[in-house]
């Protein structure tokens, strides 16, 4: 089966942000090569990863094409204040798709390259780039930051963190409460009624790859979807930033 991913913030061929965001690399060939290699480790031929912007930068247009060709999956950008290049020249270079806008999937998920102003009554979650390794606004509960210095230079499996938006929406009812519900009328568990419609609409299956019965159903398919996709730890990241020699 396959699966997407979500990621930002590589800025290949940049090699002040080494400096600037405190990248433990010795130079641009050394960072190319961890950041390529984190990426195929978790992502496969056939999956998707959505690139959250600041991929490239300017002045590398055919290094970006052999950059893109080394990289496992399909890729689709929403362009950050680094992607410079017109939509066609990224096209051709290899993404699949390309936005200059936030856009919303999954009915609950809000993408974006910089981080939005979210409110704890919003029925929405927001991934971003642009802030690197800060976390720098309010109401960060609404919101994570997937730059790459946040991963340990790891795409971030999508399923999983669409998983735990939606449980955490939904209160993670255990299966019988579940049951209690379904068989005692009273206050839904969920309060604001667009947060209770995305759900219902992620259970019934609009803009995912099937429909389910229950709330219930869908949880424990995305468990199995994220299953193998390998928690990021200490000696992830150590192994992912060891430098050769």
């Amino acid at each position: 089966m396959s699966k997407s991913f979500v990621t930002a913030d590589h800025h290949f061929f940049h090699e002040n942000i080494i400096k600037y965001t405190g990248r433990p690399f010795a130079g641009v060939e050394e960072m190319h090569e961890v950041m390529i290699r984190c990426w195929n480790e978790v992502v496969g031929s056939a999956d998707l990863v959505w690139h959250l912007g600041d991929f490239c930068m300017s002045g590398h247009l055919d290094d970006m094409r052999r950059i893109l060709a080394q990289l496992n999956g399909e890729k689709i950008l929403i362009l950050g204040n680094h992607d410079t290049y017109k939509k066609e020249e990224y096209l051709s270079a290899g993404f699949k798709e390309v936005y200059a806008h936030p856009i919303i999937i999954h009915r609950v998920l809000i993408l974006s390259h910089e981080p939005l102003a979210m409110s704890e009554d919003m029925p929405y979650y927001n991934l971003h780039g642009h802030t690197h390794d800060r976390d720098i606004m309010e109401n960060e509960d609404k919101r994570r930051n997937v730059s790459v210095e946040k991963t340990g230079f790891y795409p971030v499996n999508l399923g999983k963190i669409r998983n735990e938006v939606l449980k955490k929406m939904n209160a993670k009812p255990s299966k019988s409460d579940l049951s209690e519900q379904n068989r005692t009328a009273g206050e839904p568990s969920v309060k604001n009624r667009e947060t209770r419609k995305a759900i219902a609409d992620a259970v019934a299956g609009k803009g995912l790859s099937r429909t389910y019965d229950n709330i219930e159903e869908m949880f424990d398919d995305l468990d199995a979807e994220s299953d193998d996709y390998p928690e990021i730890t200490q000696q992830d990241f150590d192994r992912a930033v060891k430098r050769k020699g």
